[in-house]
């Protein structure tokens, strides 16, 4: 895939994650406007159980994709959040899968999202307390 090439939302690290992150009203609107692309058998194209992985995503703070663009291909992808928690971009990479894990965790997780924390701050976002 070349970059800046595009999937569809349902599929792939990226997409996913850019979609979870959006107010709910957005994501009702852009389920409602057309079916899910089967772009092969791992893609997730039953709308309640798509649903439902952008809440486990939103919930964990990170995407990981296995298969569903490619087999034998997986991407990790981490949000980029604003202060109020919404997103501001989506940092991602993709590779191999035995080279993408370890165990039962993404391969590059840690570094993934100590990436998106030095992003957060050469744009200038503060970090949010914990409390928050």
């Amino acid at each position: 895939w070349a970059v800046g090439g595009t999937l569809p939302f349902n599929s792939g690290g990226a997409p996913k994650l850019l979609l979870a992150y959006q107010t709910p009203e957005t994501i009702d609107a852009i389920l409602a406007e057309q079916p899910l692309p089967p772009v092969n058998d791992s893609v997730i194209v039953e709308k309640a159980g798509f649903r439902a992985r952008l809440a486990e995503i939103r919930k964990r703070g990170w995407e990981f994709a296995v298969d569903d663009v490619a087999e034998g291909l997986a991407a990790l992808a981490v949000p980029v959040l604003a202060e109020d928690g919404s997103i501001i971009c989506a940092l991602s990479m993709a590779g191999l899968t035995p080279q993408m894990v370890i165990g039962d965790r993404p391969a590059h997780l840690d570094m993934m999202l100590d990436a998106a924390k030095r992003v957060r701050a050469a744009l200038g976002v503060r970090e949010r307390p914990a409390s928050e």
